[in-house]
């Protein structure tokens, strides 16, 4: 799962993990527990694509993404390519804390 950076599903994981077709097997409550752990700890960063749909991330450096709707593939952003500095609506005794930003592309249709 760290062998790279990545963004995956519990239920691919959860296939993974269990795909080396031994007896024993791991339950979806023990990689849904293991998950919940790993992000409170830092160690994953949870990506919430819409309510039905989250993905693990091993990038837990601050960043952005891009999802591609068409084809599902989601991108990572670097932070600086992102300039935050004109948010509107702040006031005076406030500032960001952090931003979870996700892009949503389609791709072009042929003109």
């Amino acid at each position: 799962m760290f062998e790279k950076d990545q963004h995956l599903s519990a239920e691919a994981i959860l296939d993974r993990v269990n795909e080396d077709g031994s007896i024993t097997t791991v339950s979806k409550a023990t990689v849904y527990n293991t998950l919940k752990l790993f992000v409170n700890e830092g160690i994953l960063k949870e990506v919430a694509i819409d309510p039905q749909r989250i993905l693990f991330d091993t990038n837990t450096h601050h960043h952005h993404h891009v999802l591609n709707m068409d084809t599902g593939e989601i991108r990572d952003i670097n932070p600086l390519d992102i300039d935050l500095s004109k948010v509107s609506g702040l006031n005076g005794s406030e500032s960001i804390d952090s931003v979870d930003l996700i892009i949503k592309v389609r791709n072009k249709k042929d003109q």
